[in-house]
């Protein structure tokens, strides 16, 4: 091989330009060359994805195709997405491009008749001749949303395309059906919606482009008692027991100062009610606490610090009588302190396990284990700070079901599969139960994917994984290495790790686990499901 390019040369102390030749070796080997992924475009995350109802052109799959079936295929897509424009792009700019001056026009005209005039003119024409194909029922729709009937001295000054081309007709019809819907009368609730529409439940983002569909379901309430004109409430309260985040009380109490809070002089404090402990001789008085407030006093105790009406702040908060709470903390403190250093003899009943004393409690906290966390509660604020999610030893014990919150994924390659096509190769070694990877891509609907599936099935290749119900997600658009994944039935064939949908904070994700011990070098497969099983 030759190649030949111009330089700049010296020749009798000038400068000028001349010709080289420089022969190449062509270098070869015998392991095939790994071609660029572009057929994909790598994400982190699951987008979300609007449906497309609106078929934008026949897809292409390849040239030996049988004719029977390219036209089974365009039938198909024909029935699942709306129908096509006859007019051209060009003449659906040129249309759009006119009905902008038709208003200027109609006033310049003087002839009495605005826009709202011609397109009512046009749908009353349409009952004989049928070229807007709509349905009888969305026609007198429209035609109603006018409201006063056309004047019979009204003619048709412009083409049927540009004042009612298909878009716009579609465009119309929704609009008079929410016309309909906000004319009967809704909950309260509804009427200030702006931000709760358009907030994401899960993360609070405007218009969020990561998190599926959540739709307020309004609830029937028919199958109850006819009661007349009794109206049930729109909103139901239910008062709840206040209950404390405990990892939110304990990142706050790091953050304050570590130091004990000066008593209030006596004169100084004033009681919270007439069953405040500073109003009530509860010397000969009995009282016992409900194991529901002993759980949650510990948190109690953290949070309202100040001797003097810590007592006060935590009977507001459990709706109990102040001096119980007052005379509770006592018991333990006069237990461990002053009845042993006297010698007094209290008769006082067991400490629970949470108490120790005051001070020591909350010391002895982050040395508790937590059962719901699976972790201990001095880990809590490490675990959960982004900048440790790279450091495995931290999670190396404890909770393991916070990797998909980390986005560490375990290390992979794509390369030619031992079985067809591309595939899915560890490079490094993971044991059973390990989290590999995330399956990403296109948040859509099950709707969509319908749609989707019918080309999929046609070409033998589909990325389509269900997610929910109602949410499929699609990774031949968007997605990541693992859409490679390959299919295998049995440990037999080479069956290694699975897929599991999990709810990760009012989530659906799917995350691909080890089956067993998998070296590094090994292909990752996994069973694709019954679905791919009826079309093989």
């Amino acid at each position: 091989m030759l190649y030949c390019f111009l330089a700049s040369v010296q020749k009798n102390g000038k400068l000028g330009k001349g010709k080289s030749e420089i022969a190449a070796t062509l270098v070869t080997g015998n392991t095939p060359r790994v071609p660029r992924y572009s057929s994909h475009t790598n994400v982190r995350r699951n987008i979300l994805k609007a449906d497309d109802e609106k078929l934008k052109f026949i897809p292409f799959l390849g040239e030996s195709r049988n004719e029977a079936n390219f036209k089974k295929l365009v039938r198909e897509l024909e029935q699942v997405y709306s129908p096509q424009s006859s007019e051209t792009s060009r003449e659906s700019e040129e249309n759009a491009r006119i009905r902008q001056y038709l208003p200027t026009w109609l006033e310049e005209l003087q002839l009495g008749c605005d826009l709202n005039t011609l397109k009512h003119y046009l749908l009353q024409q349409d009952d004989e001749s049928g070229e807007l194909a709509m349905e009888p029922r969305n026609q007198r729709l429209l035609l109603e949303s006018f409201g006063e009937p056309l004047d019979h001295r009204a003619r048709a000054v412009a083409s049927r395309d540009v004042v009612l081309p298909p878009s716009l007709l579609k465009e119309m019809v929704e609009s008079s059906r929410n016309e309909i819907a906000k004319k009967k009368p809704g909950p309260v609730a509804n009427q200030v919606r702006t931000y709760a529409d358009l907030t994401c439940l899960i993360c609070a983002v405007i218009d969020c482009p990561t998190h599926g569909d959540f739709h307020h379901k309004a609830v029937d309430s028919s199958d109850g008692e006819d009661n007349g004109n009794e109206r049930l409430p729109e909103t139901k309260y239910e008062p709840k027991t206040l209950s404390l985040n405990f990892e939110d009380t304990i990142r706050r109490h790091r953050n304050r100062v570590k130091k004990d809070i000066e008593s209030l002089p006596e004169g100084k404090t004033k009681s919270c009610s007439d069953e405040c402990y500073m109003a009530t001789n509860f010397s000969e008085l009995d009282y016992k606490f409900n194991e529901e407030h002993l759980a949650i006093l510990p948190q109690m105790i953290e949070t309202y610090r100040h001797p003097n009406y810590r007592s006060c702040y935590i009977a507001f908060a459990l709706d109990i009588p102040c001096w119980t709470v007052y005379a509770e903390l006592q018991r333990y403190k006069s237990e461990n302190h002053e009845g042993k250093a006297k010698g007094i003899p209290t008769g006082l009943a067991k400490k629970p396990e949470w108490y120790d004393n005051i001070k020591k409690n909350i010391r002895d906290l982050n040395e508790i284990t937590i059962a719901h966390l699976h972790q201990e509660r001095g880990q809590v604020v490490a675990r959960i700070n982004p900048a440790n999610k790279y450091d495995d030893e931290l999670f190396t014990t404890g909770c393991q079901n916070v990797y998909l919150q980390r986005g560490i994924s375990k290390a992979t390659v794509m390369g030619e599969s031992q079985l067809v096509g591309f595939g899915l190769y560890l490079a490094e070694a993971v044991k059973k139960g390990d989290f590999l990877s995330e399956y990403v891509g296109e948040n859509i609907s099950s709707e969509e994917a319908g749609r989707r599936g019918i080309v999929y099935d046609r070409k033998f290749l589909s990325f389509l994984f269900d997610l929910n119900q109602d949410r499929v997600i699609d990774a031949a658009r968007l997605g990541n290495k693992t859409r490679f994944i390959n299919h295998s039935s049995t440990a037999a064939d080479g069956l290694n790790c699975e897929a599991k949908i999990v709810l990760v904070n009012g989530e659906h994700r799917i995350k691909f686990v080890a089956l067993r011990d998998i070296d590094v070098g090994e292909e990752l497969l996994f069973n694709y499901g019954k679905k791919f099983a009826e079309k093989q």
